[in-house]
């Protein structure tokens, strides 16, 4: 083999601050593995792997230099294998100082405490709020939270979440990396609860959130996440070029046109047809890439609001005298016997 061959460029692109402009800019770094320890080259492929590790390139941040405009067309001729990478909420300085969203916008903004959209740490700055409409609070109120919050915790541990969901395109070539059939079906059972029109948890959890906060902030925000779901569900799923098909259809498809949940028997006909369109037309691969991307970008609005309505909820247990939720918690019946 010979040295070209041989040689792995990574690419590190950051949007950064400069603290007393006020502006932001971008730093673009790269590393050529050939100049670090096989150990830690070692390390750095594995990490590259799986983009849900990108973080762990962290440690090696100061192994990195930084690269002039138009580096790409002088350099990128000599290595034979590129790679490129991202991590949301990580930012730098004008000094390559380390600062996170919420520092950013104290930067931007001027303000100590700023609201971010999405974010959900900026929103628990504001620390708990107390309970309004205390007396129209019901165990349903208690129930639906604290149900919600199991089936948020259980999908927040699953294998699936683990597991990388990828697409690559070599030449005519299509191939994935998506979880495993036993995890999306452990999954998808919880997601029908969050999505359906009958069960609607998601939306039920977040509008009794927003009945009975006494934060205004929190109110707007969590609307935002709630409606931000709603509309997720009606867009076209990723990747997926066929006209009227929303991410729902999707969903739908797989769950009772591919007979997942119900039987030959107890599923109509359309259901089966629009499976078999989806199928045909994008293909196995395209298809079960599809579905676990729309799964995970529904997952971001969960996974964003839930750990307010946690915060919030055990404050209103402990201190405004609501009832203690009445649920099966499934990770206790189900889960490992000691």
């Amino acid at each position: 083999m010979s040295n070209k061959e041989e040689k792995i460029l990574v690419y590190w692109n950051i949007s950064c601050v400069n603290t007393k402009t006020k502006k932001l800019f971008d730093r673009n770094l790269i590393l050529d593995l050939q100049s670090l320890a096989p150990a830690e080259t070692k390390d750095i492929l594995e990490i590259l792997k799986h983009s849900s590790s990108y973080s762990k390139i962290l440690k090696y941040r100061r192994t990195f230099h930084e690269a002039l405009p138009g580096f790409l067309d002088d350099i990128a001729k000599d290595f034979s294998s590129f790679n490129s990478i991202y991590i949301p909420d990580y930012f730098e300085d004008e000094a390559g100082n380390e600062v996170n969203q919420i520092g950013l916008m104290r930067h931007l903004s001027g303000q100590q405490t700023p609201i971010i959209l999405g974010n959900v740490n900026s929103i628990l700055q504001l620390g708990p709020s107390s309970l309004k409409n205390k007396l129209n609070w019901k165990q349903e109120h208690s129930d639906i939270l604290a149900h919600f919050l199991q089936v948020h915790s259980q999908i927040a541990k699953s294998r699936w979440l683990k597991e990388d969901c990828k697409l690559t395109h070599d030449g005519n070539k299509l191939s994935s990396k998506v979880p495993s059939f036993e995890s999306l079906i452990y999954v998808a059972i919880y997601f029908r609860q969050l999505y359906s029109q009958k069960d609607k948890l998601f939306r039920s959890a977040c509008d009794a959130y927003i009945r009975f906060v006494d934060n205004d902030e929190k109110l707007s925000w969590v609307k935002n996440e709630r409606d931000s779901f709603s509309k997720k569900l009606e867009e076209c799923p990723l990747f997926c070029d066929i006209d009227g098909i929303k991410n729902k259809d999707l969903i739908e498809a797989f769950l009772y046109g591919a007979l997942v949940l119900h039987s030959n028997l107890n599923v109509k006909p359309f259901k089966k047809d629009n499976f078999k369109k989806l199928l045909d037309s994008l293909g196995r691969i395209k298809f079960v890439f599809c579905l676990n991307s729309c799964l995970r970008l529904l997952y971001n609005n969960i996974s964003t609001v839930a750990p307010l309505i946690e915060h919030d909820f055990a404050y209103w247990q402990n201190n405004e005298g609501i009832p203690a939720p009445d649920i099966y918690w499934h990770s206790k019946i189900f889960g490992e016997q000691n």
